[in-house]
């Protein structure tokens, strides 16, 4: 027999930042820029290689509840992509997440430039 609400089993053991985020912005960033002021990206600070544009990748405010190494969906709409966090973003706000071209474009398009109010949570 299933058990019904009454049930009480607790997995508060969880991480408490696997919550939805509200107020997120979203911006995005190019990974090679066409000025030569450095590629932004060439060294991630949480180690690994050079990502490409085309990357499902993120870069994440110091302070954020998103760490290197976890995977973020972002809700923007309807539409809504996951993220690998690789990188801090300095400019940031700590609700803040700072996307490669491709994964931006899953929720909205370049020329928007920023989305104002997503929601994003750690798988």
């Amino acid at each position: 027999m299933r058990a019904r609400d009454g049930n009480h089993h607790h997995h508060s053991h969880k991480k408490a930042n696997n919550r939805i985020k509200t107020g997120a912005k979203i911006t995005f960033y190019a990974v090679r820029p066409h000025h030569h002021s450095g590629e932004q990206l060439a060294k991630p600070s949480c180690g690994g290689s050079t990502p490409k544009d085309e990357d499902m990748i993120a870069a994440a405010p110091a302070n954020s509840p998103a760490k290197c190494g976890d995977h973020v969906t972002i809700k923007h709409g309807s539409k809504e992509v996951t993220v690998k966090v690789i990188d801090t973003c300095e400019g940031c706000p700590k609700m803040g997440l700072d996307l490669s071209k491709g994964a931006f474009q899953k929720l909205a398009t370049l020329d928007a430039g920023v989305i104002e109010g997503a929601q994003f949570w750690i798988n």
